[in-house]
């Protein structure tokens, strides 16, 4: 549409990526779901959460300056012994998959998207113990047409991430 800004448009891609994560989470509303990784995914999964989900979120970052652009979307971080039963892990680290299995409830839901290219430790015993669900999240089939309602609608702008425009020559 002729309405939507340039910059919210060059980003509905990843802002489809989130969307469909947060849809593999199930019904989130009235929870608190925890993201780990907080870079340009774990944003706009977090304002589809916020803004979208109806559901509380809880957020943890390397970078203190991810965490802070999180804050106008009501984002919290959380608590030292706080375990959830929505964790959507957007970080591709090895360390930020330990942390959010780590971090998972019994009963609990993880959708993983980061890719690391390495191994982690999973300790499936656990995960039978615990009946937790892990769950991957790759691309966006089946949800361009709500993400791109969402953006023309103002519901969500990705484009607060911008923080850099240049002009291409001719």
């Amino acid at each position: 549409s002729e309405a939507v800004a340039l910059e919210d448009a060059a980003l509905v891609e990843p802002t489809a990526i989130a969307y469909r994560a947060v849809g593999r989470l199930g019904d989130v509303r009235g929870r608190v779901v925890l993201i780990v990784g907080a870079g340009t995914v774990g944003y706009l999964a977090s304002a589809v959460l916020s803004l979208v989900g109806g559901a509380e979120v809880a957020a943890v970052d390397v970078r203190e300056a991810n965490l802070e652009r999180l804050r106008p979307l009501g984002v919290r971080q959380p608590r030292a012994d706080e375990v959830f039963d929505f964790v959507l892990e957007a970080a591709g680290s090895p360390t930020s998959s330990s942390y959010a299995i780590g971090r998972l409830g019994p009963g609990g839901r993880l959708v993983t998207l980061g890719l690391s290219g390495t191994s982690t430790e999973l300790r499936l015993d656990d995960v039978v113990i615990n009946d937790q669900e892990i769950l991957g999240a790759i691309g966006s089939p089946g949800v361009w047409d709500e993400v791109i309602s969402l953006v023309e609608s103002g519901t969500i702008r990705p484009s607060v991430l911008v923080t850099n425009t240049l002009e291409l020559e001719r």
